[in-house]
């Protein structure tokens, strides 16, 4: 195969290396397929493609563009002045298209055009240089420009050409020398009328013709949000990623297009305020008064710092009133001693938190004592002794604050975990009861919320369940259960999933790339079901795993050499499988390894000499496996090994001498191999088994420590009895 080098790549025919196109022509590219909606050769303007595989270009012999046909097909846009970088350009055909604007006057500057087409598209005005309409009438340069909508008062290089009849119908293009789609936006057919669409990144402004930046990603993010914990409410569905401020409904925007104002009282709004409504750090007024939301006020909400009315009155909130708000209440030390509205110029002007559960305070001295602020606090659950600012308030009366989730005394937190108190059936009906957060859901009690896992561990839940055939934790796999409600798995304290046990359940499936997002996992236990193809190399993002165990299922192919990532692993049983391959070195960096099981496969190839690293190794089976080679020389590093099977394999070559080493071996199983030569001496108390193999001599202890038939012991003396091989059973198969 024909290897290129850089700044090449193989053309039309893959024994040949062409060049690629310079950075210049390449941005020339880049820019017209963002001018002109993605179009981009049908997929073959990319940055590795030579020009000769590009569709809808020609290049010359130096490798430039010298030919530009994006006739007929169905572009929107206009032509970007970028289009000059194209220097060597002698033919630029863009007929048939939806093309709007003007025609640019660097059309000019291209010193090699001798033939131009925008004929057929939607282009009102003309910059041609006086140059290139000289040099048309000299018939040096082609233009042709017929079936457009420039004023015919005004025809473009003086030529005579014939107008499009509908370009007062296409996006008001009426006189044609008015721009369509004001702004951000072109215009483009929906379902045969005429309409304007917006660039990415712009939304409609006043009217369907304008189009204006949407919200920054930051502010929408914050925004959906405050969607979600308010139980899907999106301002009447005008809350959408991709309008513009000026079209949705209970927010305003400043000049710059940023969120300020966010007013959404008396809605009948449930609900809590989530702690990414940081993100929205332009507001200077948020009035949320009259809703049923519930829950603390985050701390997040200090991050808020242009905030100067901040209304959450006439609600269900609860818990503390966040330190935060000091720093919002005292932004200016003097806050308005020389200002002549008695307000301070900056730090909330207004806070009103008047009429729900809150239950204490942490507002300093400082702003307690400034008498330019408008605190509203009462009708509350603070403790009257410590009542905050040591103002006199109307307290909720204490029965009522009892009956929100036992707040009594008032002092108390309501709802431990990540849960929030409400009202079920509407205020002060019946008994206040606990919900829990976006993050988080039911736990072991109605009082305790737990939380849910994370949004990357969440989708691999989901691809687990689609691969293994709908299995789900018996239902309690979904996005809305509490971790600790979920069967088969565990989670840590921060709700991230550290055990996955189905052990058992016979799931029938496969292993998707996205278990690689458990990363916290530390125990994965898949045995005895029906498990079946190869293992993604994602298997090794999980560096926190300490017990896999596979065996008894149906995997197949090789082991992936991401496994060396595993280097806490204490446990690895792969057992019982259709497994491949060679032991894959990495096996080496798993120094913590206590148990390794690879038995009843069909692994090839010899034990890796590296494993003697495995210096805490107890047990060690590989049997039944189509294992070669010798066994390991430096067998005397496993100190710590009690047991080990290599039996049903084919090693060959003589014992390790170093056996007595050992001292904690207790059994060893070496049956149905080639194991030639003189059994060396063995470990005091060892269960040893070596039959069906070619030794040739023994001693008298290895013999009363093991069975040894059907070897060749060769010599005179034979100090092993001679057994008998075992009789065969059954009938043997027709078929045979």
């Amino acid at each position: 195969m024909c290897a290129c080098k850089e700044g090449y790549n193989t053309g039309k025919e893959s024994t040949t290396c062409v060049p690629l196109l310079s950075q210049t022509e390449w941005a020339v590219l880049e820019s017209l397929t963002a001018a002109w909606g993605g179009f981009d050769g049908n997929g073959t303007w990319k940055s590795g493609i030579p020009c000769e595989k590009m569709n809808n270009v020609i290049c010359d012999d130096a490798n430039q563009i010298v030919a530009l046909d994006v006739s007929w097909q169905g572009i929107w846009g206009n032509i970007p002045d970028a289009i000059t970088g194209l220097e060597s350009l002698s033919v630029l055909n863009l007929e048939g298209n939806y093309f709007t604007g003007t025609l640019p006057k660097a059309l000019g500057s291209l010193l090699s055009l001798v033939s131009l087409s925008v004929s057929n598209n939607y282009f009102y005005a003309d910059t041609l240089p006086k140059t290139m309409c000289d040099a048309s009438a000299l018939d040096m340069i082609a233009i042709s420009l017929q079936g457009n909508c420039f004023n015919s008062s005004a025809m473009p290089c003086d030529l005579t050409h014939t107008q499009r009849q509908n370009c007062s119908a296409f996006c008001g293009l009426s006189p044609p020398s008015t721009v369509p789609c004001d702004g951000h936006g072109y215009c483009h057919l929906v379902d045969g009328n005429a309409t304007c669409a917006c660039k990415k990144g712009y939304g409609h402004g006043d009217n369907s013709s304008t189009c204006v930046n949407v919200l920054p990603k930051s502010e929408w993010l914050a925004l959906d949000a405050l969607r979600v914990a308010w139980g899907g409410f999106n301002g009447s569905g005008t809350w959408n990623e991709s309008f513009s401020c000026v079209q949705m409904l209970h927010v305003k925007c400043n000049e710059y297009n940023h969120i300020e104002k966010l007013n959404v009282s008396g809605l009948n709004i449930s609900g809590f305020i989530p702690s990414s409504i940081e993100g929205l750090s332009h507001l200077t007024l948020l009035n949320v008064s009259n809703n049923a939301i519930a829950g603390p006020i985050p701390d997040s909400i200090s991050c808020l710092t242009k905030l100067r009315i901040l209304d959450l009155s006439h609600n269900q909130l609860s818990g503390a009133l966040p330190s935060g708000l000091n720093s919002l209440l005292g932004l200016n030390s003097s806050l308005g001693v020389n200002n002549s509205q008695g307000l301070s110029p900056k730090g909330l002007l207004a806070l009103n938190v008047s009429h729900n559960y809150l239950y204490s305070s942490s507002l300093n001295a400082t702003t307690c004592n400034s008498s330019a602020q408008l605190l509203s606090l009462h009708n509350n659950c603070f403790n009257s002794s410590a009542m905050p600012c040591n103002l006199t308030h109307t307290q909720r009366p204490r029965e009522k604050c009892s009956a929100f989730c036992h707040l009594s005394p008032p002092s108390t937190p309501p709802c431990p975990g990540h849960g929030y108190c409400y009202w079920k059936g509407g205020e002060g009906l019946g008994k206040a009861t606990c919900a829990c957060g976006s993050d988080s859901n039911r736990g072991g009690t109605l009082e305790t919320c737990d939380g849910l896992p994370p949004d990357l561990e969440w989708a691999a839940l989901e691809a687990l369940t689609k691969a293994w055939g709908g299995f789900n934790g018996n239902g309690t796999w979904t996005s809305v259960s509490a971790c600790a409600r979920m069967k088969h798995i565990t989670c840590d304290a921060d709700n991230h999933i550290i055990s996955l046990l189905s052990n058992g359940s016979q799931v029938v499936g496969s292993i998707p790339a996205l278990i690689g997002n458990l990363i916290h996992l530390t125990a994965l236990n898949l045995t005895g079901s029906q498990f079946r193809g190869s293992l993604p190399t994602t298997i090794g993002r999980l560096t926190n795993l300490v017990q896999w165990d596979f065996h008894t299922n149906s995997f197949t192919g090789k082991i992936p050499k991401s496994i060396s990532a595993l280097q806490r692993l204490e446990i690895l049983e792969f057992g019982d499988n259709m497994f491949k391959g060679q032991i894959p070195d990495g096996v080496c960096n798993m120094t913590k390894l206590t148990k390794l099981n690879i038995s009843h496969n069909t692994f090839a190839g010899s034990i890796p000499d590296c494993l003697s690293n495995l210096t805490k190794l107890s047990i060690l089976d590989m049997n039944d496996n189509r294992m070669t080679g010798q066994l390991l020389p430096n067998l005397k590093a496993l100190k710590k090994l009690t047991y080990m099977d290599l039996s049903n394999n084919r090693f060959s070559g003589s014992l390790p001498s170093r056996l007595t080493s050992l001292k904690a071996l207790r059994t060893l199983k070496l049956d149905n191999n080639k194991l030639s030569g003189a059994l060396a001496p063995l470990p005091k108390n060892v269960r040893f088994s070596a039959r069906y193999n070619y030794l040739s001599r023994a001693n008298s202890v290895t013999c009363k420590k093991g069975y040894l038939e059907n070897n060749c012991f060769l010599d005179k003396k034979r100090v092993c009895p001679k057994l008998p091989r075992r009789p065969m059973n059954g009938r043997l198969k027709s078929s045979i």
